[in-house]
């Protein structure tokens, strides 16, 4: 599972990770992460 993933590689407690958080689609910056996906 991603979450279990996700905590072996950062110091989020087991089955935590940004995608777990309530409400996490509304702090995602759509604007940044396309930024982010175009960059060369």
């Amino acid at each position: 599972m991603f979450s279990e993933a996700y905590a072996q590689n950062s110091r989020l407690p087991q089955g935590l990770c940004p995608f777990t958080a309530p409400g996490y689609r509304d702090m995602i910056d759509g604007d940044k992460l396309m930024e982010m996906v175009l960059e060369d």
